[in-house]
């Protein structure tokens, strides 16, 4: 009776997701479309007042996620909120760091920044394991419940560490060393399952079937980002000063407490959330893709599309996710959708190894046309890895100013603080003006080649300052 109650359900939603997805792909680029009206009809055959999404999102009983009573910006606002709290607590460990290892754990500067260096490479190496098995086993708020208290259980050792001095008259340093290890590791471990999952599981609260949604899709990301620097802002400035005149003790147990408070927050809204299947490691999927092109190197891929593999029905091969349509360009991956022979299709499911669905070829070009922006951003990160030394030179150098005691870790608050500037005018003044120009509603294609060269511009004028300045 249960198996009924929940075809009864889903068959209504299947049928007009079918009918959102046509009309979608039919004018993918009109952003006037209207979402379809995806009703559920009652036993008695008159529609209940109940929407479901049809990108196969779920509610925290496994029915279809209703559109009325799950997801969009009131569940967004919480995972924002949640995430400006785990920002302020990572910067308010990471932002000061150098000065807390120098002063308190008595390190050389190299040491200090050594140790730094090795704990923010952990920091971005884990998220490799927690987007595996985000995508595999466990599914993204599940990743993000059992990371976030990782997390937590890291802050709560560092704040340990540093209270015990203070509060523990002991010759024994070897306990204060262990646990700011051992609690900088969880720390590491627990941003290996937030950082790929909060930006993801956010954006699954928005249906980007529905056209309303998916403008607010785009935005969503921008002030995910404005909350982590606002987070950000805070740590650098906030709890630096904290940290440096009332002690470490307070200067960790206040992030600590921040990131309590997201755990609470995050969990209170799990009735609103959106869900999404696990639906196997994408790495795997991409490294079939590979494979199956290669062995079809000889081939030659058939000009109309339609003659690629893809599943029957409706639903896509992968768990939670729905098909997606061929997009011309990177026609070398379409080998791997292309059917050689008709032993490959007579199995009732194919090996991937060997024939590929459309779907999987274009996740593969999805992640491939994003890898110059994923480049360019090594620059960045770079960068990012050399604010200890901006700290230790923070530290030696005059920072009163009419009488008041700046931080040196306050040094690094200019770079969020131009973000959180100019990430509302891009959405309110920047898009407008260029939607204006270009007579498209998003403006995106010129808005970046435009941000392009004013940052090509800023560069140009501070090479030629700093040869000045050489030459001088």
């Amino acid at each position: 009776m249960a198996d009924d109650d929940e075809d009864r359900w889903r068959r209504p939603c299947l049928s007009q997701c079918e009918e959102a997805a046509y009309s979608l792909n039919v004018d993918s680029n009109d952003d006037n479309m209207e979402s379809a009206d995806h009703s559920i009809v009652s036993t008695d055959g008159h529609p209940e007042s109940e929407l479901c999404t049809c990108n196969g999102s779920v509610d925290i009983k496994g029915n279809p996620a209703s559109k009325k009573h799950t997801g969009t910006w009131r569940a967004c606002y919480s995972i924002l909120g949640g995430e400006f709290c785990g920002s302020l607590a990572y910067y308010g460990v990471g932002t000061n760091l150098v000065s807390y290892l120098t002063k308190v754990q008595k390190q050389s500067n190299v040491a200090a920044a050594s140790n730094i260096a090795s704990w923010q490479g952990t920091c971005y190496l884990t998220p490799l394991l927690g987007a595996f098995l985000a995508d595999s086993y466990w599914g993204r708020h599940r990743t993000i419940v059992i990371s976030l208290t990782i997390f937590t259980s890291g802050m709560v050792l560092l704040t340990l560490a540093a209270v015990i001095p203070a509060s523990i008259h002991t010759s024994e340093i070897s306990h204060q060393d262990a646990l700011n290890s051992l609690g900088l590791l969880l720390t590491a471990l627990g941003l290996g399952g937030i950082w790929p999952c909060v930006p993801t599981f956010g954006a699954d609260q928005l249906d980007d079937t529905d056209g309303t949604e998916k403008v607010q899709k785009e935005l969503y990301y921008n002030w995910y980002y404005f909350a982590v620097n606002g987070g950000f802002f805070f740590a650098s400035t906030l709890l630096v000063y904290v940290q440096d005149n009332w002690g470490w003790g307070w200067g960790f147990g206040i992030p600590t407490l921040f990131s309590v408070i997201g755990i609470a927050g995050f969990l209170a809204c799990m009735k609103i959330y959106r869900y999404q299947r696990p639906g196997g490691s994408a790495l795997t999927r991409i490294c079939q893709v590979f494979v199956a092109a290669i062995r079809k190197v000889h081939l030659d891929v058939p000009i109309d599309s339609a003659l690629l593999y893809e599943t029957p029905g409706k639903e896509s091969a992968i768990v939670g996710s729905r098909k997606l349509m061929h997009t011309e360009g990177l026609r070398f991956f379409d080998r791997a959708a292309t059917i050689s022979s008709s032993n490959e299709t007579t199995a009732d499911v194919p090996s991937p190894w060997k024939l590929c669905t459309v779907t999987q070829v274009e996740e593969l070009k999805i992640l491939a046309r994003m890898l110059p922006v994923l480049l360019a951003g090594i620059i960045f990160n770079t960068a990012e890895a050399l604010f200890p030394l901006f700290v230790e030179q923070g530290q030696v150098m005059d920072n009163y100013m009419y009488g008041f005691s700046i931080p040196p870790a306050s040094l690094t608050t200019f770079n969020c603080l131009c973000i959180l500037i100019l990430a509302p005018c891009y959405n309110k003044v920047l898009m407008p003006m260029v939607s204006r120009i270009t007579g498209i509603k998003r403006g995106l294609s010129e808005a970046l080649s435009y941000n392009a060269l004013v940052s090509e511009w800023f560069l140009l004028c501070f090479l030629w300052f700093q040869l000045q300045w050489w030459r001088w």
